[in-house]
């Protein structure tokens, strides 16, 4: 059997995109808004140099740092004006900033030694028509900027810094000695060791040795082919990496369609229902970059699973696929999970996952510690307005009976501020002020012995929560990775589908538990960090999932089916024959032990 990718083309492969020359203003073209918005950047465009690579070629090492500094000058991403507002106006804006970068990397690239930069100025903006210079007097001129220059947002003040130069000392002052001064193009054996010691760890799951599976046979022995996958999912499309052998296809595809079989049987929902009603498409082993494993694209809605490496996460990137469906259907703009108050399910998953009841030592020190910072600073405030009018009667009595009076609204003690106040005009002429007063008297309330008393902090952080926080400490990854809604809900949704599952079922769910690393504990001896739910956490959240898929079906969003579809084809010649293991209803436990499978 020949495995061709099949259904609608994906695009936007590595295989087919501008990974290698960089983009052109061209590739707009085949590029839908989303796609453009995420894309169009300066690192795309003119691919950061290997400087370290261009000064061994040959080209002097300030020259190298001066199209360092040009191409670090330039914005890194299209800027837009308030009048762009439509999709033609910024479509027009990308593509004229694609243009512009491309203008000044030509030139730039061309340039050889320290005349060529001195006259770079000239020749890209003044020759491109973005300045103009006017000559005035003997010797005197003026640079301003033309109105192509000030139409093009790509045109800034920074990158006119970057390449002009006074004289010749400038450029000596700015380039050359700057060049010098960090060590531009200095071997960088020594710097990388230092990082690789003091940065942090790459997380990158293990390839599972064996990929395992306990469930029906759905196949019924045959080898599935891409139309199995669009009549039984509805897939949009699919396809394969250049790389992958005949054999990789055929068992990446044969483990891939078991395991959505799977997931569809475990969640109860209709096969229809994987590809989200048609609107997903998946690939093998060819959209990778990096030590993905797997990934989801939300821009092409595409899940992607490299060779073996990809077996294990299929749940964990199905899940970004329905968050990012449930976001589109619900308004949010992205992934529901970013935006759960739309949708009361998710604002649900989300506060079990990161928060749970106080225990009472909690409970115990939390107060304490509440008490001690009003008690602070209350007495801060009462303070700043009793103080300097007291001060000035010079009168130890009245500091005395001032010291009393604290020590009563310090205890909480009802009427004390206005005690306090009645005090002040007898003493100073005036009472406290009103604002003051009010503040006052919140704090005499918080320091009551009925409120501290009955303090109540709402949660704590769960040990996932927590857990997730320090795993974005220990491990590289970006902005907040681990302990974003998004990711955290795909690492339980996995734990979920595997904890449901009344068998293995390796290819889908294999990695569920397997985001931990070593760390140090406060004892200085190592321990594990599990950055995925365990124990009452764990059941709690596989409880809301199971709330969350009864609602989405209730609504129609999702479809209840509990009879799984098997592969009927007819008997070929020389193809031994088939024996049909019969409709099974999986029940709400999916208990499968009268077939024999666990």
């Amino acid at each position: 059997m020949d495995y061709k990718d099949f259904g609608e083309k994906i695009g936007g492969a590595k295989k087919d995109l501008w990974a290698s020359r960089g983009l052109y203003a061209d590739d707009l073209v085949s590029m839908n808004d989303r796609v453009a918005e995420k894309y169009v950047k300066k690192d795309n465009i003119w691919k950061k140099p290997d400087y370290q690579s261009l000064i061994q070629s040959g080209i002097p090492v300030d020259v190298a740092f001066f199209i360092k500094v040009v191409r670090d000058s330039l914005n890194a991403t299209p800027q837009y004006y308030r009048t762009d507002v439509t999709s033609e106006k910024r479509k027009f804006r990308q593509q004229e900033y694609i243009e512009t970068i491309r203008e000044i990397q030509k030139k730039a690239e061309k340039i050889r030694t320290k005349y060529e930069a001195l006259l770079a100025f000239d020749d890209i903006l003044i020759k491109g028509g973005y300045v103009e210079r006017k000559i005035y007097g003997i010797s005197g001129a003026t640079l301003s900027a033309t109105q192509k220059g000030i139409d093009n947002p790509t045109i800034t003040n920074r990158l006119v810094k970057a390449l002009h130069f006074s004289s010749e000392m400038d450029y000596e002052r700015r380039i050359v000695r700057e060049a010098a001064r960090r060590q531009f193009g200095a071997a960088p054996a020594a710097k990388n060791a230092t990082a690789k010691r003091n940065g942090k760890k790459r997380f990158i799951p293990e390839q599972l040795e064996h990929v395992r599976r306990t469930g029906p046979d759905y196949r019924n022995g045959w080898d599935v082919t891409g139309q199995d996958y669009i009549d039984a999912f509805g897939f949009r499309g699919g396809e394969y990496g250049n790389w992958m052998s005949q054999d990789d296809r055929r068992e990446s595809m044969n483990m891939g369609y078991e395991a959505l079989k799977d997931l569809a049987a475990v969640l109860q929902i209709s096969e229809k229902d994987i590809s989200y009603q048609g609107a997903l498409s998946i690939a093998f082993g060819a959209r990778g970059s990096g030590n993905a494993v797997a990934h989801y694209e939300p821009l092409r809605k595409v899940i992607n699973l490299t060779k073996m490496r990809g077996a294990g996460s299929l749940a964990h990137e199905w899940w970004h696929g329905l968050d990012d469906y449930l976001g589109t259907m619900m308004g949010a703009n992205g992934m529901l999970s970013e935006n759960p108050r739309l949708y009361a399910p998710f604002q649900k998953l989300i506060d079990t996952m990161k928060y749970k009841p106080a225990s009472e030592e909690q409970i115990s020190a939390q107060a304490k510690s509440a008490t001690a910072m009003y008690r602070a600073n209350g007495e801060r405030l009462l303070d700043s307005v009793m103080w300097y009018p007291l001060q000035r009667l010079n009168d130890g009595k009245v500091m005395e009976a001032y010291e009393e009076l604290k020590k009563e609204f310090l205890s909480g003690k009802v009427g004390s501020v206005e005690m306090i106040s009645t005090f002040r005009k007898k003493a100073a002429g005036r009472v406290i002020p009103k604002q003051d007063r009010e503040k006052l008297e919140v704090y005499e309330r918080l320091l009551g012995a009925e409120n501290t008393t009955s303090y109540k902090p709402r949660t704590q952080k769960t040990d996932f929560y927590r857990n997730s926080i320090r795993m974005g400490r220990e491990c590289q990854k970006d902005g907040g990775y681990w302990e974003s809604n998004t990711e955290m809900t795909a690492r339980a949704f996995a734990c979920y589908v595997k904890d449901r599952l009344p068998f293995v079922s390796d290819y889908l769910a294999g990695h569920a538990d397997c985001a931990c690393t070593l760390v140090a504990g406060k004892s200085g001896e190592m321990e594990v960090l599990k950055a995925f739910p365990v124990g009452d956490e764990r059941q709690a959240i596989n409880n809301v999932f199971d709330e969350i898929f009864d609602e989405l079906k209730k609504e129609g969003i999702l479809h209840f089916n509990d009879h799984p579809n098997y592969i009927k084809r007819e008997r070929v010649q020389n193809h031994p024959a088939i024996t049909m293991i019969p409709d099974v209803k999986y029940s709400k436990q999916l208990s499968f032990s009268d077939l024999g499978i666990i």
